[in-house]
């Protein structure tokens, strides 16, 4: 199947609620974006990011196109904001993933719109969950040295974010669990930097919608896996 075909296919694929959840929140931070005192980057980001999460949740490979964009620019957002663990995490980890996501889904769903999910047994789960937790005391700590304004803050959303993305390339469905946790502290995170500044608050909004979505593709997810089954 060739590359437009398949995405024409995907794109058909969405359902009417997908669609209209897709605009709704696209506006949305559009209008925010543009009334708030934001860069032009970090407004392209939001857009950008909100696009990815949704078309991600609808299992569509073409999210990832909007996650290279999203993750490139939110890197440079970050950095110039003091969040050397997000900007490191996007540029040298997130954007990479974008592109090994899109081939990656691709290549599973070649004659199909949507790619099929799975899900990590019990002792794959505790085995990661203390991975990731040795990751964020590690990290936290390189980051403290690094004179990081929210050093631990940023470390835990950042260890959380990569370990979703093992997850999201793979195709397991607890990536939503992981990308709950991390969007509910990255609201925290620039909600601290906006109380200092009142720079890329559409930033924090997009983590709003990250935040709503991700709850809604765990329940979708869930659903899906449990069909399959």
């Amino acid at each position: 199947m060739k590359v437009t075909k398949k995405l024409i296919l995907e794109l058909k694929s969405l359902k009417t609620f997908d669609m209209i959840w897709l605009i709704l929140c696209t506006i949305a931070i559009t209008i925010i974006s543009i009334n708030t005192n934001n860069s032009i980057l970090a407004v392209i980001a939001s857009i950008m990011g909100v696009i990815y999460v949704i078309l991600n949740g609808c299992r569509l490979s073409v999210a990832f196109l909007f996650g290279i964009v999203n993750t490139f620019l939110y890197g440079i957002v970050s950095y110039q904001n003091g969040l050397y663990g997000d900007f490191m995490l996007n540029i040298f980890y997130s954007c990479p993933c974008c592109i090994v996501g899109l081939l990656a889904w691709f290549k599973a769903s070649k004659e199909t719109a949507t790619a099929n999910i799975s899900s990590f047994k019990i002792k794959g789960r505790i085995i990661f969950a203390l991975l990731v937790i040795l990751a964020i005391i590690i990290y936290g700590t390189i980051l403290y040295n690094l004179h990081d304004t929210q050093p631990y803050l940023d470390a835990t959303t950042t260890v959380l974010s990569v370990s979703a993305y093992i997850c999201l390339i793979l195709r397991k469905k607890e990536v939503w669990y992981l990308f709950n946790i991390s969007n509910i502290l990255s609201i925290l995170m620039w909600g601290i930097n906006y109380s200092h500044s009142d720079a890329n608050l559409s930033i924090l909004f997009m983590y709003v919608i990250y935040t709503a979505n991700s709850l809604l593709n765990t329940v979708k997810w869930e659903l899906a896996n449990k069909t399959k089954s």
